[in-house]
């Protein structure tokens, strides 16, 4: 199924979400998603994207991310190929995604907020956690101002970005 992020959208705020058909899982081994924060990081610096928020969901990616210069197309496709990739190598089977629309934040300032509070408490709505400081694949604790034991190339990103 071709992309649908055919159009050059225009620089700003984005929430977008990419999530695999089931039975297929984006993530389906803890080092997966390790894998795939060095992989996004290295995305971001190459395409001068700003990740401002994220939630990792076994099956889905959601992503809060401030377009620049790249259009959300590359971003996107360069994603979407490294996930089917490794879910190729790890179940032999292509994989099609089920995707809503980027969903465009007309007023940053007022909306980002809320956004991110519900990227957050995506893992709490699954029911994959008690509360949204209990599931590792968000960037709350980051907005939490929450102790890492360990930072991410993924982490610093959003550290040096991230609302104050």
């Amino acid at each position: 199924m071709p992309c649908r992020y055919r159009t050059r959208l225009a620089a700003g705020t984005y929430y977008v979400l990419r999530c695999a058909e089931p039975p297929h899982l984006i993530f389906a081994e803890p080092h997966e998603y390790e894998a795939f924060d060095g992989f996004l990081a290295q995305t971001l610096e190459r395409t001068g994207t700003c990740l401002l928020g994220y939630c990792w969901m076994p099956n889905a990616i959601h992503l809060a991310l401030s377009i620049n210069t790249t259009s959300l197309a590359e971003v996107m496709r360069r994603l979407t190929h490294y996930c089917s990739q490794r879910i190729r190598r790890r179940t032999g089977a292509k994989v099609s995604y089920v995707d809503s629309l980027p969903m465009m934040l007309q007023e940053p300032k007022t909306h980002l907020p809320m956004l991110l509070r519900y990227i957050h408490c995506i893992p709490v709505i699954t029911g994959a956690a008690d509360s949204p400081g209990e599931y590792p694949y968000t960037s709350h604790r980051m907005y939490a101002e929450e102790t890492w034991t360990r930072t991410t190339a993924l982490q610093r990103l959003i550290q040096a970005q991230r609302l104050h």
